[in-house]
């Protein structure tokens, strides 16, 4: 009877019905107390929860109650890691390796809390044993891509999701991932689409659409940036005279050039991207005012050049984000570029092509 009411609620867990589940595993817990299959079931509960404080205290009940339990270390050693403690995570991840050594899960956790403690060489040597035993699980390739990401190596990373999903096309931690690599490399039109696609699939998963979000604002603010810096010399250096109507047709020009690359990024991205993008579009609103009054030449004659300024003054709020966030592009690029640069002095080598 316990056993079937444990399928179940692995089942339960596997649809979604997370608080289902753990009601039912609460009740065999007041027949079985130390029934340790539920009480790891439990922890499972508690992480896809986000209670990882409940997710330790279920892990070490387990724990208490088999002391040979690899799966319950196991289940230690991720709460720990996502508690912040990835120091006291890897000893727990290493004893469950010492139970079970064959079994790959064991190897996976260690590498994931060395990857946490900031070890990533002795990881990447663990996620290679992970690989012999499991070659063909998604899960591998996903490892591989937090440890790379971890090195700074994102296109050895890609490499891991793209061979990934050739196994497994309808993973939604892969195409996730992918869609997060895509944000650290600063490709936030992908990422936006690939978060879309995600949430069309499954709108109820709210993580989907707040990452959509995210990536729409940070690329509307990167766009909006680059049409307010193309408008400021159009406007600040605008004077009467005889070449004030060549300029206004090369403003002009550019300003169409900037609307076509928008429109461009914007193609094919589905109900859902713009309904996305009609919730983040306050980033966007002023630069397109401001880029058509830089290219409407002869008009600044009448509104004055202060309006003109005043204008870019207004829009500049808007976009100061973005210019934040180029600043910490252009730090994030270096601080990766010394990470790669140590990783492959630690294991002699650019990464290889995954198997």
């Amino acid at each position: 009877m316990t056993t079937g009411r444990l399928a179940t609620a692995d089942r339960l867990i596997d649809i979604g019905r997370v608080d289902d589940a753990t009601a039912m595993v609460r009740d065999v817990l007041v027949e079985t107390p130390r029934d340790v299959r539920a009480l790891c079931t439990l922890a499972r509960c508690h992480d896809l929860a986000g209670n990882h404080r409940r997710t330790l205290a279920a892990a070490d009940a387990a724990i208490a109650a088999d002391p040979r339990s690899e799966w319950a270390f196991r289940l230690r050693s991720m709460a720990l890691r996502k508690l912040g403690r990835p120091v006291e995570s890897v000893p727990a991840a290493e004893r469950a390796v010492e139970l079970d050594p064959q079994w790959w899960g064991g190897h996976r956790a260690l590498a994931l809390a060395l990857v946490a403690a900031g070890r990533v060489p002795e990881a990447y040597r663990v996620a290679q044993r992970v690989r012999a035993i499991a070659p063909q699980r998604a899960d591998t390739f996903y490892l591989f891509t937090d440890v790379y990401e971890a090195a700074g190596e994102l296109s050895a990373a890609r490499r891991e999701y793209l061979a990934g999903l050739a196994v497994a096309p309808t993973e939604p931690w892969l195409l996730g991932g992918l869609a997060y690599l895509d944000r650290l490399a600063r490709r936030d039109g992908t990422a936006a689409r690939r978060y879309a696609a995600l949430l069309s699939a499954r709108p109820a998963v709210d993580w989907y659409r707040l990452r959509c979000r995210q990536a729409i604002v940070a690329a509307q603010r990167r766009w909006g940036l680059v049409g307010l810096l193309v408008a400021l010399p159009f406007v600040l250096s605008w004077q009467p005279g005889p070449g004030s109507v060549a300029r206004a047709f090369l403003a002009l020009a550019v300003v169409t050039g900037w609307v076509a690359l928008v429109l461009r990024a914007h193609r094919g991205l589905g109900r859902v991207w713009r309904a996305e993008a009609r919730r983040a579009g306050p980033a966007f609103g002023l630069v397109l005012p401001v880029l058509m009054l830089a290219a409407a030449g002869p008009f600044a004659a009448f509104v004055g050049f202060g309006v003109l300024v005043a204008l870019c003054l207004l829009a500049l709020p808007a976009y100061a984000p973005a210019a934040v966030l180029v600043g910490h592009d252009l730090r994030e690029l270096a601080f990766r570029s010394r990470r790669r640069a140590a990783f492959r002095t630690a294991i002699g080598g650019p990464p290889p092509e995954p198997r």
